[in-house]
């Protein structure tokens, strides 16, 4: 359900047609088997070692590339990637040129008074 609500958050909701909606799905179930792969892949490894075999590169990547592949196109195919949500890559400069202008603004008023993002690293 995450990825089922953060696909359809990506378009205003009267938007949405039924075929929209079934692809929207088929997206979810996508972006779910990938988490869902890439934890036992996590725990299996990269590489498995077959009874009585060589050891291989664990077939699962295959299934994510794949997975990730037909999300990608699904996501062109119902308007909720970058460019259809956020716009055109040469208008994020404007927009990120803003974000570092507040972010300096906030720094140099650092009373504490303005909540923050925590730091990832410290």
């Amino acid at each position: 359900m995450p990825h089922w609500w953060a696909i359809v958050s990506c378009r205003e909701y009267a938007a949405w047609t039924a075929p929209d909606l079934e692809h929207a799905a088929s997206m979810a179930c996508a972006l779910a088997d990938i988490e869902r792969l890439r934890n036992e892949i996590r725990e299996e490894g990269d590489v498995i070692t077959p009874l009585n075999s060589r050891p291989i590169v664990n077939p699962k990547h295959q299934l994510v590339e794949m997975l990730s592949k037909r999300s990608i196109a699904i996501a062109r195919l119902i308007h909720v990637h970058a460019e259809a949500t956020i716009g055109k890559s040469q208008d994020e400069v404007s927009r990120n040129k803003k974000q570092r202008e507040v972010a300096t603004a906030v720094t140099a008023y650092d009373d504490d008074l303005i909540a923050r993002p925590a730091r990832l690293n410290g």
